[in-house]
């Protein structure tokens, strides 16, 4: 695979640097790409796509200062497997609303455990429907579980301005529990 990524490449010094940052983070990375998705499967497919876009250089790590490098990685390998946990995610709920369009009419009652899971679902949903900067701060913090220090550098905010995006964030999730119980409640 590590040819088919150095032949993407122009410069023998870009390849030397791709081959390089393959070698040092390819285990790293697919590590944290694991912790995101849950199997093997995935991991390798989400490692594979951060190398095809640093290669082709959707995402262009040779204009990032070295020191930084670890940290892109460490972002972009994040983002992706959450992406395609994401779609996954999707998709099984595609398929599970077609599921339940099929069902005869004398099926049994939805279980608490299936219930909980839409309650779930519809939580995801709604934080999915935030606004786009709060969205991204509460993924970045909550999902990916970066620091407040590594997200702020990684949107290019101060950390109190991050703290502000987190902090409506909490409200807006705090307001939507609390009426949703007691919707659910009645």
């Amino acid at each position: 695979m590590l040819q088919f990524y150095l032949s993407i490449l122009e410069t023998e010094e870009e390849q030397s640097e791709f081959e390089r940052l393959y070698i040092t983070y390819r285990s790293e990375m697919y590590n944290i790409a694991y912790k995101q998705v849950g199997n093997r499967t995935d991991a390798e497919d989400a490692v594979q796509e951060a190398f095809l876009r640093i290669a082709s250089k959707k995402a262009n790590i040779f204009n990032v200062d070295i020191e930084k490098r670890q940290v892109f990685l460490h972002t972009l390998i994040k983002h992706i497997s959450v992406d395609m946990f994401k779609k996954k995610i999707n998709h099984r709920e595609v398929e599970y609303n077609d599921e339940i369009d099929s069902e005869p009419e004398d099926a049994i009652p939805l279980d608490d455990m299936l219930i909980g899971k839409i309650e779930h679902e519809a939580l995801v949903k709604f934080i999915m429907s935030m606004p786009e900067a709060t969205k991204t701060a509460m993924h970045m913090k909550y999902i990916i579980g970066l620091s407040n220090s590594e997200i702020a550098s990684a949107l290019n905010i101060s950390e109190n301005t991050l703290r502000q995006r987190l902090y409506l964030g909490r409200k807006l999730v705090k307001e939507y529990t609390e009426k949703h119980a007691l919707a659910v409640g009645k």
